[in-house]
């Protein structure tokens, strides 16, 4: 049987992906990451999202559909937005958001044009806004740490 790289490249990358969500999970309760403050959230958010952008410039805009694809167990899960149009470009949790237009950054703690003034200057930045908790089914303040790759801005975060 004849299995072209590609083919081999993204079974073994969406393996990762997977491993690396049984890892924060187990990582999660292992040190009780959920009763840990804010600072150790978004230490974990970080090293994240430092994660996702190191593995988009590998593997460019095709790690987009890793994302998508994988649909994380965690609820740190990853998404990404194209920087001009907002369009959801990938989503760990609801693939069903790809393609609509994120209300995010425009509903978030900071104007949208200093959010992206931030991006584009230091290629970081967090947010607060209102978003659905997935697993409670309900509505909380969730703070997610954007990073800017190329016209992508890559994210993650945890809710209060």
């Amino acid at each position: 049987m004849n299995i072209s790289n590609n083919v081999l490249l993204g079974i073994t990358l969406v393996a990762i992906i997977i491993a690396t969500a049984s890892i924060a999970i187990t990582t999660n309760q292992m040190i009780g990451l959920d009763d840990e403050k804010n600072e150790a959230k978004k230490f974990y958010v970080e090293s994240f999202v430092a994660d996702m952008l190191r593995e988009h410039y590998v593997q460019g805009d095709s790690y987009l559909d890793v994302i998508t694809n994988a649909q994380t167990l965690s609820k740190y899960y990853p998404f990404a937005l194209d920087f001009e149009t907002l369009k959801i470009t990938a989503h760990g949790e609801d693939s069903s958001l790809v393609g609509k237009t994120s209300t995010v950054l425009e509903n978030a703690d900071k104007p949208l044009e200093q959010i992206q003034s931030e991006l584009k200057a230091s290629g970081s930045t967090w947010i607060t806004y209102q978003w659905e908790d997935y697993e409670s089914k309900t509505i909380k303040t969730k703070h997610s740490y954007l990073v800017l790759s190329g016209n992508t801005i890559l994210g993650s975060g945890y809710y209060d």
